[in-house]
């Protein structure tokens, strides 16, 4: 998902996954976070989470 919509906020996922809840949605982000796949981007209302550049 992160790949088709770079920038895309973690509430807005679970629209696009209609089988996996917000916080389904946020703890994966914490793990690809930890294992430095993704970053977020942007201030805390406007920003959003990108693939790193590898």
């Amino acid at each position: 998902i992160i790949k088709k919509h770079p920038g895309i906020k973690a509430k807005d996922i679970p629209q696009l996954l209609q089988d996996r809840s917000l916080k389904t949605v946020e703890r994966q982000i914490k793990e690809l976070k930890e294992r430095s796949l993704i970053e977020r981007r942007g201030s805390r209302k406007t920003g959003g989470y990108y693939f790193k550049d590898q």
